[in-house]
C-alpha cells in the first residue's frame, strides 16, 4: 500500500495508473533516429519493445507529475513510488531528504 496525493491509502497499481494518467497531446515522444523521409506517426509506441516503452512512459510520467503537483514534496512522493513499483516491482525503495 502506498499513500497518495489526497492522503488516502491506495494500491500500488492506482498509484501508477494516476502517475501515468496524462494526456499525450500534452506530453509526447518523439524519436529523433528515424530514416529521413519518415514521418514521425510511422513510429507508433506500439512499434517499440516492452523496455522502451516502460522507460518513455516513465519519463513522460515524471514530466507531468511535476507539472500537475501540489508541491515539490508531493512529486517526490509520487516520482520515488512510481519508480520504486514500476521499474523494481517494489524491490528498491527510493529515500529523498525533506527540504
Amino acid at each position: 500500500m502506498q499513500i497518495a496525493s489526497n492522503d488516502e491509502i491506495c494500491p500500488d497499481d492506482d498509484l501508477v495508473k494516476t502517475f501515468l494518467s496524462f494526456s499525450d497531446k500534452d506530453y509526447t515522444v518523439i524519436n529523433t533516429c528515424k530514416p529521413v523521409g519518415d514521418a514521425v506517426e510511422d513510429y507508433a509506441v506500439e512499434d517499440y519493445d516492452q523496455s522502451t516503452k516502460l522507460k518513455m512512459s516513465f519519463v513522460l510520467g515524471v514530466l507531468a507529475t511535476i507539472n500537475k503537483a501540489k508541491s515539490r514534496e508531493h512529486a517526490q512522493h509520487v516520482i520515488c513510488h512510481a519508480a520504486s513499483t514500476m521499474l523494481f516491482d517494489n524491490k528498491i525503495q527510493f529515500l529523498y531528504k525533506d527540504w
